[in-house]
């Protein structure tokens, strides 16, 4: 049964909610605090997007294809190599 704990993660997170929203006062920190949550990671996702754009224009070398390595020759001098 410990096993598969994470078959109770739904469940607490329901009855977690459940019971934040049921009292009034956690109710009203946790209706304000969604949407900032929500309001920062559009804020992120928009600003990480930005920033690779603008890198991208920024250094276009950096995002090009590049050739492979040059194949490294040893030359034997007919030796034993120890």
């Amino acid at each position: 049964m410990v096993r598969y704990f994470f078959a109770w993660v739904p469940l607490f997170i329901v009855m977690g909610t459940a019971s934040l929203l049921t009292i009034p006062y956690l109710a009203l920190i946790v209706l304000a605090a969604v949407p900032l949550v929500v309001l920062a990671a559009c804020a992120w996702a928009i600003y990480a997007a930005v920033s690779t754009v603008v890198s991208m224009f920024r250094h276009p070398s950096a995002h090009t294809a590049r050739p492979l390595a040059e194949p490294v020759v040893h030359i034997s001098t007919g030796g034993v190599n120890r």
